[in-house]
């Protein structure tokens, strides 16, 4: 590309434009380092003083909230770049969406979720729906975890395996094992098979637990959307997921 001007008025080094152009979003001290590597040879510098000039090392101390703001910078600025050249597309929304989820901010997950696809022309997708399925169970916020299923459910989709199994694994790390079982019902309901076996592994612990029987499990239930749409099926329920479990 074309170097600035080195009369530039606003008095920048050249190469620092220029690199700044070629590396957005790299710390204007990482793209000094990097420029300071070019003038130290007369030919194209090393590849390792290269990978030590634009690497960001570790602070000795951190906290995960701070690795969570540097990747949400980083991604916005990718975000950017492909928006600029139009490459913008499903994949590339849902790793913007995984970066929100991961940084455990519920409201800017929700709000990303909501209003970034529809920018685009795009529909959230399967994986779109369980990352924030996901996320909001993990954070123990099943109100709003269950009102997305039925938005979800609302326009055409369906929880995917994994999904549910987030939930019967939630549901069997608190021991509410009827509704645990009856997430599975509809999941087996829903896609033909039950969730996978590291969600099951701690229903069975419990059935064990109880017997094996349903009259422990009744023992055993939560709370649930399940309980609450059939109550009378639960015996049901549990009756025939001991042939499951």
């Amino acid at each position: 590309g074309q170097f600035a001007s080195p009369l530039d008025p606003r008095g920048e080094d050249p190469n620092i434009a220029e690199l700044r152009r070629a590396l957005p979003g790299l710390p204007r001290h990482r793209i000094e380092r990097v420029s300071r590597e070019f003038k130290r040879v007369l030919g194209y510098p090393s590849i390792i003083r290269l990978a030590l000039a634009v690497r960001e090392n570790m602070p000795d101390r951190f906290s995960p909230q701070c690795l969570a703001r540097v990747n949400l910078a980083n991604a916005k600025v990718v975000m950017e770049e492909a928006e600029k050249e139009g490459l913008v597309d499903s994949h590339m929304l849902n790793g913007m969406l995984r970066v929100h989820t991961n940084s455990g901010r519920i409201e800017p997950a929700i709000r990303y979720y909501n209003t970034a696809f529809a920018k685009h022309g795009k529909s959230p997708t399967t994986h779109s729906d369980r990352l924030l399925f996901e996320m909001l169970v993990k954070k123990k916020r099943l109100e709003r975890a269950f009102k997305l299923k039925q938005d979800i459910e609302s326009r055409g989709r369906t929880l995917d395996l994994l999904s549910y199994g987030t939930l019967t694994e939630h549901y069997g790390n608190h021991d509410q094992l009827g509704s645990a079982l009856m997430v599975i019902r509809e999941c087996i309901d829903k896609h033909g098979l039950p969730p996978g076996e590291k969600a099951l592994k701690k229903v069975r612990s419990m059935c064990r637990r109880g017997g094996g029987g349903a009259e422990a499990a009744r023992g055993a239930g939560g709370e649930g959307p399940a309980r609450v749409e059939a109550p009378g099926r639960e015996a049901e329920v549990l009756e025939e997921e001991e042939a499951v479990l």
